[in-house]
């Protein structure tokens, strides 16, 4: 059986569909054995452009490179000394949060996106349906 590791996992992930991606964390994000997990909130208090720079965040090089040597290590020893240990599940513990975090903006910013006004690109809301409602279409696309 062929090992996976995170950043496969990662890439894999990017090249879904932005509502695969939201279906996929949203999954993840589910309890074992819960009946019904509420549906993944979306990010609240942001503007677009920081939902972006959220979106297409990434753990920063130095930590990337730290991590990739210490599942190294780990892949290599199979036990590492408590302290590099510690540190290997703090990485861990961050880029997973990074992650989560690209994929609520991901979620949040496909939430507030509606699809095809002929190209024109209008954020979803007050606006939106007013200028949709006079375009006669109801619906317009956010990028």
């Amino acid at each position: 059986m062929a090992t996976v590791d995170f950043q496969q996992i990662l890439t894999g992930a990017q090249q879904l569909s932005k509502p695969s991606q939201a279906q996929l964390v949203s999954a993840l994000l589910q309890e074992p054995g819960a009946a019904h997990s509420p549906p993944l909130a979306p990010l609240t208090g942001l503007t677009v452009a920081e939902l972006r720079a959220l979106a297409s965040s990434v753990l920063a090089p130095a930590q990337t490179k730290r991590l990739k040597h210490l599942l190294r290590l780990h892949r290599e020893k199979k036990k590492l000394p408590r302290l590099l240990q510690a540190e290997l599940d703090t990485l861990l513990e961050e880029s997973d949060h990074v992650a989560l975090m690209k994929a609520k903006a991901t979620y949040t910013l496909t939430l507030l996106t509606v699809k095809d006004v002929g190209g024109l690109t209008v954020p979803q809301g007050d606006y939106c349906e007013a200028t949709c409602a006079s375009i006669g279409t109801g619906t317009a696309s956010f990028v």
